[in-house]
């Protein structure tokens, strides 16, 4: 298991593993299939979040540019991490019993995001105290 020192490293790196993914599914040949929609469209949400980070620019770490960004603007990385918390469980917990294609992409990708997150040295303090597979299983 990765251990974050900083909320530096847990931010630039959970943009880098969504970037990663993102690429992967629009390279796949099988992105019109609603699993893979639906991971496209949580990492997408998460990468809104992050655009709410301050310190981006400073990291030469290009995010998208929303109209209507999810969060707070100029967010520090540890008050930035807190919110994500928050939201992703938010977002889980409308569709973690949803047993639809479509949302399972969602719940996979939205897990994956809070297990980056988890990495966090703070984050059993902020809410991340418990197993994430065991309260929102992606099988």
């Amino acid at each position: 298991m990765l251990n974050f020192s900083n909320d530096t490293s847990t931010v630039i790196y959970l943009i880098d593993i969504i970037n990663n993914r993102l690429e992967s599914l629009s390279e796949s040949k099988f992105n019109n299939n609603l699993f893979n929609k639906g991971q496209a469209v949580a990492y997408r949400a998460c990468l809104n979040m992050l655009s709410s980070w301050e310190d981006a620019s400073n990291y030469d770490i290009e995010l998208p540019k929303s109209k209507k960004p999810i969060l707070y603007p100029n967010l520090s990385a540890d008050d930035l991490l807190i919110c994500m918390i928050h939201e992703i469980c938010c977002r889980l917990d409308k569709i973690h019993s949803i047993e639809e294609s479509y949302n399972k992409g969602l719940k996979t990708a939205y897990v994956e995001c809070l297990e980056v997150i988890q990495n966090w040295e703070y984050a059993s303090l902020f809410g991340i105290n418990f197993d994430i597979e065991v309260l929102y299983p992606i099988i």
